[in-house]
């Protein structure tokens, strides 16, 4: 298989949840996606099991919320990992501003 660097806007508009073009047609152990969450809006609890969560924030406020532990705040811009097996959610918290971010999911390597 022939991998092809490529480049996708940002810019467009669209829904909660938008992944990107990082598929296991144009990766090997990749993926990838753009998220805006209104105010007091939520991801659902997730865990990307056998693989890391890295999160850009590019615009907002919000937590970061792991089971048992409190919620973590951060504000844009910052970058954001989740270890392989976490539960979490990302919330968002600004009353005024959309959150926006860009997630990427890699297998971690056994």
């Amino acid at each position: 298989m022939s991998l092809l660097p490529f480049i996708q806007s940002l810019l467009t508009p669209f829904t909660k949840h938008e992944p990107l073009r990082i598929t296991p047609s144009s990766s090997v152990g990749m993926r990838s996606g753009h998220v805006r969450l209104k105010s007091n809006q939520a991801v659902s609890w997730h865990t990307t099991g056998n693989s890391e969560e890295s999160i850009v924030v590019m615009r907002g406020r919000g937590e970061m919320l792991t089971r048992n532990d409190p919620p973590q705040p951060f504000e844009a811009p910052c970058f954001i990992f989740i270890p392989a097996d976490t539960e979490h959610s990302v919330r968002s918290t600004d009353p005024s501003l959309a959150l926006e971010y860009v997630y990427v999911v890699a297998t971690v390597a056994k």
